[in-house]
């Protein structure tokens, strides 16, 4: 799979490199070389006239570098310096290194003055641009003479080249501001930034390319499965392969634990996604008040009719039958449309911690521990959960808005808290380990936010861990098949009336891709 790090993550590898024995200039020299050198092999045939704009900071001096090594390969190079003087002194060091035959401007800061300023000659004859104002250490919005900039490059229509990011590109979550300068190629250093898994962000970006600026690779490894984007690879190898003499008992027997009056839905859509990923017997635990509905409408599943409280959730006098129907089991899932009636919750946070096989818990299920999080560490037997940032939100006691400001700290934090592989729901959804892995999510579209998407994720990730997946491996293949699955049914019904269950028709002819046979 594919190394991906945060910007957090590549500050700290920096700083590795330089506890190393290497140099921050050594690191600016090799990135600066390695992105001219790109640009040289791409378009030096050519280039008769590049402009490179540099920020104040480090990404600025990246574009010095590549400056003085244009300018030493005979390329006619102007220095558009966007923010003013650099303002870190390794950049401000780079800046001194150039030879003064290359011509230098600063960007007036003023919008009236910088308007003028786009208008002169200076930019009618240019061929080439490279961008290395921000990197990827820009947040927030652009300022209003960047954009102003940007637009004038813009209507150029000349080839960019990118230092590590387009500048207005947020390298975490990939959301950009509307005037960030697009790229025909990027040139980004060690390893992918988290906002390739974002497609708008992409095409922003244009051929992205990485390059290795020194750091160690025993340095990189210890990064190497941090952060990583899984792919079609990844998953092909993880699925169960079938057996020319596999039986019903050899794929995995799970025990669904989901549904109250009012919520057969989410039983059901649990159950089919389940079937459908492989599942060979499929075992549903429904309040009496569903069961006539839920075995007329899913007629492949063995059911346990379970005693349910006045308000049709399942009652605490359940742990007898729930406790026989749980022997030889190989996963159960638990909390699709249970409800949050205190009676089931209360039993829930009871029964759950005894439960010896491995369990996802899901939406009712995990509400049921929203102040009680610890309690789920005290499981013994591998936990899955899969939060939405409002359930994050409750178990870790924060808000919504300080999990999506921070999502990768977010899921760190709940698997850690809960001892579970945490599976973070949303736009572009993450997977983490308890030992602080973080799995990248790239698949999925918005048909997906509507109710009962959620369901059949579950569904799909528990009936790999019934088939003896591995927790983490269930998890990544459950959201990426998922995912994968809601773009195929977009672009058959749209994105706007595709519903959760057809995802599960979609599922079937995706699946026939991956399947493999002994």
């Amino acid at each position: 799979m594919m190394r991906v790090v945060t910007v957090g993550d590549m500050r700290w590898l920096e700083q590795a490199a330089v506890d190393s024995g290497t140099s921050y200039k050594a690191l600016m020299e090799r990135a600066g070389t390695a992105a001219a050198d790109e640009f040289e092999r791409r378009y030096g045939h050519n280039a008769s006239h590049t402009l490179i704009l540099c920020g104040n900071g480090n990404n600025g001096g990246d574009g010095f570098v590549i400056a003085r090594r244009l300018a030493a390969n005979g390329h006619r190079v102007t220095v558009l310096l966007v923010s003013g003087e650099p303002q870190t002194a390794l950049a401000a060091e780079m800046l001194a290194m150039l030879d003064t035959q290359i011509a230098r401007y600063e960007l007036p800061q003023e919008p009236l003055s910088a308007e003028a300023f786009l208008t002169r000659p200076l930019f009618d004859d240019v061929s080439h641009v490279v961008d290395a104002v921000y990197g990827i250490g820009f947040h927030g919005a652009l300022p209003t003479v960047h954009a102003m900039l940007f637009d004038r490059v813009r209507e150029r229509s000349c080839p960019v080249l990118a230092v590590d990011i387009p500048s207005g590109v947020y390298a975490d979550d990939g959301t950009y501001d509307a005037h960030t300068l697009q790229a025909d190629v990027t040139v980004t250093f060690t390893a992918e930034k988290p906002y390739v898994a974002v497609p708008s962000c992409r095409e922003l970006c244009g051929e992205t390319v990485v390059c290795s600026v020194g750091i160690d690779e025993g340095v990189c490894r210890t990064y190497e499965t941090s952060l990583t984007m899984t792919d079609d690879v990844f998953v092909r190898a993880c699925l169960p392969r079938r057996r020319a003499n596999g039986h019903k008992g050899t794929y995995g027997r799970l025990l669904s634990v989901c549904g109250s009056y009012g919520m057969a839905g989410a039983a059901l859509l649990a159950g089919r996604a389940a079937l459908r990923m492989g599942l060979g017997l499929l075992y549903m635990a429904v309040p009496n008040s569903i069961y006539p509905i839920a075995a007329g409408a899913l007629l492949e599943a063995v059911y346990h009719p379970l005693p349910e409280s006045a308000n049709g959730a399942v009652a605490e006098v359940s742990q007898a039958v729930l406790d026989s129907a749980v022997n030889g089991k190989d996963a159960v899932l638990v909390g699709c449309g249970l409800s949050t009636a205190e009676e089931t919750s209360s039993f829930l946070r009871r029964w759950v911690p005894s439960v010896r096989c491995p369990m996802i818990l899901d939406a009712d299920g995990l509400n049921a521990f929203s102040e009680h999080i610890l309690m789920l560490k005290a499981r013994t037997a591998p936990t899955v959960i899969t939060p939405h940032p409002a359930e994050a939100a409750r178990l870790l006691g924060w808000t919504v808005t300080q999990v999506e400001r921070d999502r990768f700290a977010s899921v760190r934090q709940l698997a850690e808290k809960t001892g579970a592989v945490t599976v973070l729901k949303g736009h572009r959804t993450l997977i983490a380990t308890p030992s602080g892995e973080v799995f990248l999510n790239p698949t999925g579209c918005s048909g997906l936010a509507t109710g009962g998407s959620g369901d059949i994720l579950s569904g799909m990730i528990a009936s790999l861990l019934a088939q003896g997946v591995s927790p983490c491996q269930a998890a990544c293949c459950g959201v990426y098949l998922h995912g994968l699955a809601s773009e195929v049914t977009a672009a058959r019904l749209s994105e706007t009336a595709m519903l959760p269950s057809d995802l599960l028709w979609d599922l079937a002819s995706l699946l026939s891709q991956f399947e493999t046979r002994e």
